[in-house]
Protein backbone atom coordinates (compact mmCIF):
# COMPACT_ATOMS: atom_id res chain seq x y z
CA UNK A 1 0.00 0.00 0.00
CA UNK A 2 1.63 3.24 -1.36
CA UNK A 3 0.45 6.92 -0.59
CA UNK A 4 1.93 10.31 -1.32
CA UNK A 5 5.11 9.84 -3.76
CA UNK A 6 6.01 6.51 -2.13
CA UNK A 7 5.72 4.21 0.62
CA UNK A 8 8.25 5.53 3.34
CA UNK A 9 8.97 2.29 4.98
CA UNK A 10 7.77 -1.04 5.88
CA UNK A 11 8.52 -3.17 8.82
CA UNK A 12 8.34 -6.82 8.25
CA UNK A 13 7.81 -8.32 11.52
CA UNK A 14 8.96 -5.25 13.62
CA UNK A 15 12.30 -5.50 12.30
CA UNK A 16 13.02 -5.15 8.91
CA UNK A 17 12.42 -1.69 7.42
CA UNK A 18 12.40 -1.24 3.88
CA UNK A 19 12.38 2.29 2.33
CA UNK A 20 12.28 2.47 -1.95
CA UNK A 21 14.69 2.71 -3.45
CA UNK A 22 16.62 0.42 -0.94
CA UNK A 23 16.32 -0.33 2.60
CA UNK A 24 16.34 2.05 4.78
CA UNK A 25 16.93 0.16 7.79
CA UNK A 26 17.23 -3.00 9.48
CA UNK A 27 16.52 -3.77 13.00
CA UNK A 28 17.85 -6.58 14.83
CA UNK A 29 16.28 -6.03 18.06
CA UNK A 30 13.22 -4.42 19.18
CA UNK A 31 15.21 -1.24 20.04
CA UNK A 32 17.97 -0.30 17.47
CA UNK A 33 17.16 0.87 13.95
CA UNK A 34 20.56 0.98 12.08
CA UNK A 35 20.62 2.74 8.90
CA UNK A 36 23.25 3.42 6.14
CA UNK A 37 25.51 4.69 6.65
CA UNK A 38 24.68 4.64 10.08
CA UNK A 39 22.37 4.61 12.88
CA UNK A 40 19.07 6.09 11.81
CA UNK A 41 16.79 5.53 14.48
CA UNK A 42 16.39 4.41 18.14
CA UNK A 43 13.42 2.62 19.77
CA UNK A 44 13.28 2.18 23.13
CA UNK A 45 10.21 0.37 22.50
CA UNK A 46 7.88 -1.48 19.73
CA UNK A 47 6.36 1.44 18.50
CA UNK A 48 8.82 4.62 19.36
CA UNK A 49 10.71 5.38 16.60
CA UNK A 50 13.07 8.27 17.28
CA UNK A 51 15.01 10.45 14.89
CA UNK A 52 18.03 12.67 15.59
CA UNK A 53 17.33 15.71 16.49
CA UNK A 54 14.25 14.90 17.53
CA UNK A 55 11.92 12.15 17.77
CA UNK A 56 9.95 11.32 14.23
CA UNK A 57 7.07 9.13 15.14
CA UNK A 58 5.38 7.46 18.04
CA UNK A 59 2.35 4.23 17.24
CA UNK A 60 0.71 4.58 20.63
CA UNK A 61 -1.14 1.19 18.79
CA UNK A 62 -0.43 -0.33 15.47
CA UNK A 63 -2.02 1.84 12.53
CA UNK A 64 -1.80 5.04 13.47
CA UNK A 65 1.55 6.92 13.16
CA UNK A 66 1.79 9.88 15.08
CA UNK A 67 4.13 13.05 14.21
CA UNK A 68 4.83 16.43 15.66
CA UNK A 69 2.63 18.31 15.65
CA UNK A 70 0.17 16.11 13.52
CA UNK A 71 -0.10 12.83 12.28
CA UNK A 72 2.10 11.60 9.73
CA UNK A 73 0.96 8.51 8.60
CA UNK A 74 -1.57 5.77 8.42
CA UNK A 75 -1.02 2.19 9.03
CA UNK A 76 -3.22 0.07 7.67
CA UNK A 77 -1.55 -3.15 9.10
CA UNK A 78 1.25 -3.52 11.64
CA UNK A 79 4.60 -2.62 10.00
CA UNK A 80 3.58 -0.63 7.17
CA UNK A 81 4.30 3.05 7.70
CA UNK A 82 2.80 5.55 4.98
CA UNK A 83 4.50 8.66 4.92
CA UNK A 84 2.42 11.25 2.54
CA UNK A 85 1.92 15.10 2.60
CA UNK A 86 -2.14 14.41 3.41
CA UNK A 87 -3.71 11.80 5.10
CA UNK A 88 -6.82 10.48 4.87
CA UNK A 89 -8.09 8.32 7.74
CA UNK A 90 -10.81 5.37 6.97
Amino acid sequence: VQSGPQALAFCVQHGLVQSEPQALAFCAQHGLVQSEPQALAFCPQPGLVQLEPQALAFCPQPGLVQLEPQALAFCPQPGLVQSVPQVDLY
